[in-house]
């Protein structure tokens, strides 16, 4: 995971399906909705987990990822100890606020996404007042009377722990991911067994489609060759995606395609021209996090036609 360019967790997405009189799927973990939902699946439960961990770290990550090209300088200027007359720095209070919502209203059954939460809280209570003081510094311009003593004073604060804040994100953003892939997993071997197809196909493209950004290296370590059979699946994998059996998912599956394609050029745009150029990192990672936003919006349970819509 490289720092400022975090990209969107692509959360499971279910359906609402009527078995024997009960609800047995939710809906997306994207929806902002609250309600009572009576859970026949471990699965289901615990997508529902951790819907609001990902929630936040998705929001966090889209404002990281836009401002990256102010971000980044930030951090370097306060380590390096250049100096500017502005800065620009992430917004903790904001994933403060939503990851203790998250671990008050929905403990999940993860131990790693559990920790990594708790440490991840620890370090924002010890560095969000000094990032406070050091926005209000740069704020009422203190700079021109002391000639930027008190930045330095206080980038001494914030450097350490904005570092100690990458590791410990980095790891809940990792614990997340890799627990999402598991519960797309375990949904598309459900679906296996319910021979929804077309299903099944949705969310291997989303797992290839996070594998292969995750191949990407704007350091240069980039196995070519790997993305580029990615992508050639991708684009099969795209194409035989059906449409699903309602007009509005239809219509989100058309965007769907349509995002997909944009991040397949994208994607090989940059491994055969761009890859030094330092801005198309950022883009790439645009284009993907638009690419997850339209998946977010895929109704899986409405992509196969199963027996009892049939009736």
């Amino acid at each position: 995971m490289k720092k400022g360019y975090i990209k969107l967790i692509a959360a499971v997405i279910l359906g609402i399906a009527i078995i024997g009189g009960g609800i047995y799927g939710v809906y997306t973990l994207l929806s902002s909705n609250t309600t009572t939902i009576l859970y026949r699946s471990t699965v289901d439960d615990k997508i529902n987990a951790i819907r609001p961990y990902i929630v936040a770290l998705d929001s966090y990550n889209a404002y990281s990822v836009a401002y990256a090209n102010q971000l980044q300088p930030t951090l370097e200027e306060l380590r390096n100890g250049s100096h500017n007359t502005t800065i620009t720095l992430p917004k903790y209070k904001d994933l403060k606020t939503a990851l203790e919502a998250a671990k008050q209203d929905s403990p999940t059954p993860y131990e790693d996404v559990n920790q990594s939460t708790n440490d991840v809280l620890a370090v924002l209570d010890q560095l969000i007042p000094v990032a406070d003081q050091l926005q209000a510094y740069y704020v009422e311009r203190r700079f021109e009377k002391d000639n930027f003593k008190g930045s330095d004073e206080l980038a001494a604060q914030y450097v350490p722990l904005a570092e100690q804040f990458y590791a410990t994100y980095n790891a809940l953003d990792l614990a997340l991911d890799n627990r999402n892939n598991e519960l797309y997993t375990e949904r598309m071997t459900e679906y296996q067994g319910e021979k929804r197809e077309n299903a099944v196909n949705f969310i291997e493209l989303n797992l290839m489609t996070a594998q292969t950004i995750d191949l990407i290296d704007p350091d240069g370590n980039t196995d070519t060759q790997k993305v580029e059979a990615n992508l050639q699946q991708i684009t099969q994998r795209i194409n035989k995606l059906q449409p699903g059996t309602t007009s509005e998912t239809q219509n989100a599956v058309r965007e769907y395609q349509d995002s997909v394609k944009e991040f397949v050029a994208e994607a090989r745009n940059y491994i055969i021209i761009n890859s030094s150029y330092g801005e198309a990192y950022t883009q790439l990672f645009i284009k993907y996090n638009k690419m997850v936003g339209k998946a977010n919006v895929v109704n899986m349970a409405e992509l196969d036609a199963t027996d009892q819509k049939k009736k």
